[in-house]
């Protein structure tokens, strides 16, 4: 039955109140107890049915905007764990320039334990990912000196586009390298370095200061550091001047 079948039952009209239905339904109960021809069932029922339907109506709103807020706030949170998320991952897979530097050993250095140099980089502040590699152009498997037909030298058009921040060499790979316009001028960094212009250990190459002798340096230490000179370089395609600058800070400390 629809709202006008039960306000009839009630003796009520279309535009009949909530108070005007619980005094009705209040007088029916009353003559009922007297008036045997009264069917307070069906009296209960259109009441019922009228007055619950209004409260349950007000139940569903309070329910709707709890759904509401409740939905808002999940919203809320999966776009917050969603930024983080995208924000760890830029963490992890796009370190930015200022926290990552590659080291790459360049030479006879195939098989040195780099451990000690990675964990002292790394626990410095700003630097937060270190890569060290090895790279080798000397002896029979000479990977840098590789020739196609013509004579030009494969593997270094490929290593001259590379990103490599650190260079360590020995004496051949600093001699091999250091007229390929590869290594940046380290002559405006030496005060940050605390290294006199007239340092023994910097080496110059068409009046550059291309590179330091830090052979003895403990970090750059190798089985064959009594073998082959440790002379570091700035890389010409590297993740940032001042971060390779930092981490030869580091190293001279």
């Amino acid at each position: 039955m629809n709202r006008t079948e039960l306000l009839k039952i009630l003796e009520l009209k279309e535009d009949a109140t909530n108070k005007d239905i619980e005094d009705a339904f209040y007088v029916f109960t009353l003559r009922a107890k007297n008036d045997e021809t009264i069917n307070i069932d069906k009296i209960t029922q259109a009441y019922t049915k009228l007055v619950h339907k209004e409260k349950l109506t007000k139940e569903q709103i309070k329910r709707n905007k709890k759904k509401v807020n409740k939905r808002n706030v999940l919203i809320w949170m999966v776009t917050i764990v969603s930024f983080i998320f995208v924000i760890a991952l830029l963490e992890i897979y796009l370190i930015s320039p200022s926290e990552q530097v590659n080291v790459n050993y360049v030479g006879a250095y195939r098989k040195g334990n780099f451990n000690t140099l990675g964990n002292y980089i790394e626990s410095s502040e700003v630097i937060k990912s270190v890569y060290i590699g090895t790279i080798n152009i000397s002896g029979d498997k000479a990977e840098l000196l590789q020739k196609d037909m013509d004579g030009n030298i494969l593997f270094f058009e490929q290593f001259d586009k590379t990103t490599l921040d650190l260079f360590v060499l020995d004496d051949f790979s600093y001699n091999y390298f250091k007229d390929k316009n590869i290594f940046i001028d380290l002559s405006s960094y030496l005060t940050k370095l605390n290294i006199s212009i007239d340092d023994d250990r910097l080496l110059k190459y068409d009046g550059k200061v291309i590179a330091i002798d830090m052979t003895n340096n403990q970090y750059l230490q190798t089985p064959y550091s009594k073998q082959y000179k440790m002379i570091i370089s700035v890389g010409a395609n590297n993740h940032g001047n001042d971060i390779c600058i930092e981490t030869i800070q580091l190293l001279l400390q």
